[in-house]
């Protein structure tokens, strides 16, 4: 078993070396899928700077710092800073999708590997900002998605990268929280493939979109957010987790807890819906009958 699993983490480690990996194309809204809304990446691969579309931003093959540097908020800088085309408009509470896409660069298969390599295993992670830039603590989870099956047979083990997405046909699905108050966030999306036992093998593939939600929240997660890069770095436990000696235990998220929908602090100035509102009115009415008397 021991012999098996070594050859299988050789050959994973030469396919993350000889292939290019994944990068999300368009976030799907309202069935319609959108890409002016997502912020730029790099163009194309650079053999130069080893970076591109398709790449991740950290790897134990180059750029080894990526998960402390200004990389990992959206994605390769300078691009990653510039502002979409557009922002999309979402409404709080709806179910969007991103998709993904690698091509069959020497994949296993040019047909399933279309979307990510099967080798590609780990976690799919979703961040919310209220922020134009998202620099400081203003980042909140908004959905992860680890082992979707588990076992005692390394073969079976699934993961959401990338089964799930494979199974999917390249996407992925996820609510947006119902309570958020309207207003411009980035939505920040993360595959970190585990393909990699060495430091700095987890290689994370990040892009941001622009969106602008509305409804009748108030609710501002932001406030209490974290930052990122710096809340966690390349030693964090859900980075250096090793899907082919420890697949049997339980898999430590990296970052904070998914945000719950009614326990988030409220936005100064927020809209207060429509209950909100009547509350007032009323409240405002048996004010002016009880003076009136």
């Amino acid at each position: 078993m021991a012999t098996k699993i070594a050859l299988i983490v050789c050959l994973c480690m030469l396919i993350g070396v000889i292939e290019s990996h994944t990068v999300m194309t368009n976030i799907v809204i309202n069935n319609q899928a959108r890409t002016d809304c997502l912020r730029p990446t790099y163009p194309d691969y650079d053999a130069n700077t080893q970076m591109g579309a398709q790449w991740p931003i950290s790897s134990a093959d180059f750029l080894q710092n990526g998960l402390t540097s200004g990389n990992y908020t959206c994605g390769f800088l300078p691009f990653a800073n510039q502002p979409a085309q557009a922002k999309c408009n979402v409404a709080a509470g709806s179910t969007v999708g991103v998709s993904y896409y690698h091509g069959a660069y020497g994949t296993e298969d040019p047909v399933l590997d279309q979307w990510i390599a099967r080798s590609h295993k780990g976690p799919f992670i979703v961040y919310m900002a209220r922020s134009d830039t998202g620099t400081g603590n203003v980042w909140f989870k908004i959905y992860q998605s680890g082992k979707t099956q588990e076992s005692t047979n390394f073969n079976n083990v699934k993961w959401a990268s990338a089964d799930t997405l494979i199974e999917n046909n390249g996407r992925f699905y996820f609510p947006i929280p119902s309570d958020l108050a309207p207003g411009n966030y980035l939505l920040r999306t993360e595959i970190i493939a585990h393909h990699d036992t060495r430091l700095y093998g987890a290689q994370p593939y990040v892009r941001c979109v622009e969106l602008t939600i509305s409804g009748d929240g108030s609710a501002n997660p932001s406030l209490t957010g974290v930052a990122i890069p710096g809340t966690w770095d390349e030693n964090d436990a859900g980075i250096r987790y090793n899907i082919y000696n420890d697949f049997t235990s339980p898999y430590p998220f990296p970052g904070p807890a998914v945000y719950e929908v009614g326990t988030g602090p409220t936005t100064e100035g927020a809209s207060m819906g429509a209950a909100g509102v009547q509350s007032v009115v009323v409240g405002l009415m048996a004010f002016l009958l009880m003076i009136s008397f």
